[in-house]
């Protein structure tokens, strides 16, 4: 377990230090980087299931694989993209190996839920227009909730996401954010959604304008 005095290290550590840490087999960069990253990547594997013991083994599978690989890893300026994509590919197949005999819609994966605590309510949703957001989202593709939770919820740059989802260019990500969010136009009134995504929005505009 690491200790406070290693964590205090490691907290003023960058994303490039902390990981060529970890790959150099650093066993207090390791501790930090688990107990940093694991909440996100808990949740962010209950999007693709809800079965949290197929999660827990996506996550202790993705560490225990790490640790093995740590020196043959690749280096990385922003440790959380390069966790989710790994993660991504693991939850994925353990969750179509557990449940290949059960019935599962895959439609149902990303059921993102608005919750009071998130951001979304300080731009001053009235509760009807909050179910109407949530009804919204639900009838998008996972495709499109996927990209719509990492851009607005994980508040990640279209070059992490690009990273995340391994897409080809920064391009794709930016076409698939606006694809997503015209499909959220058909089933909300323009004022709502713009209310709805008013700092994304922003965002959208700030990418475009260094990419």
């Amino acid at each position: 377990m690491i200790n406070k005095i290693d964590h205090e290290s490691m907290n003023e550590r960058t994303d490039v230090e902390l990981w060529d840490l970890f790959r150099e087999g650093d066993d207090a960069a390791f501790d930090f980087i688990y107990q940093k990253y694991f909440d996100r990547l808990y949740n962010y594997g209950r999007q693709f299931t809800s079965h949290t013991s197929i999660v827990e083994d996506a996550i202790q599978e993705l560490f225990i694989e790490l640790r093995r690989r740590s020196s043959f890893l690749s280096s990385t300026d922003k440790i959380l993209p390069y966790l989710y994509n790994a993660f991504r590919r693991k939850i994925i197949r353990l969750r179509d190996k557990e449940l290949k005999n059960q019935d599962f819609d895959i439609n149902k994966s990303f059921e993102i839920t608005v919750s009071v605590e998130d951001e979304i309510i300080t731009n001053d949703l009235e509760q009807e227009d909050l179910q109407k957001l949530q009804v919204a989202i639900r009838e998008l593709s996972p495709k499109y909730r996927e990209i719509i939770y990492h851009f607005y919820y994980e508040n990640l740059s279209y070059t992490e996401i690009q990273q995340v989802l391994g897409f080809d260019n920064v391009k794709s990500v930016r076409n698939l954010i606006y694809k997503a969010l015209k499909s959220l136009r058909k089933e909300m009134t323009y004022t709502l959604l713009l209310t709805a995504f008013f700092f994304s929005f922003i965002r959208i505009e700030e990418n475009n304008f260094t990419s």
